[in-house]
């Protein structure tokens, strides 16, 4: 019930963020390593990969070596 709950609360996050102009990609990249973190909770495994590597390309392109290193 929580993952549920948390599950949506992330989605609905990222979508927002998106939608907007000045969209803030490190907030994205946090969103997403969250999603990752959620579905590995979840034992669903090719999907936390999935976000995972969403967050850790966009972590590159921004430069931020710190934030890659967390993901």
């Amino acid at each position: 019930a929580y993952y549920s709950k948390a599950e949506r609360a992330f989605e609905q996050a990222l979508k927002m963020l998106r939608q907007l102009t000045a969209n803030d990609k490190g907030l994205e990249a946090i969103i997403l390593n969250n999603l990752g973190n959620l579905y590995g909770k979840k034992d669903e495994y090719s999907k936390s990969l999935l976000f995972y590597q969403q967050a850790l390309d966009i972590c590159k392109k921004l430069d931020y070596k710190s934030r890659a290193g967390s993901i």
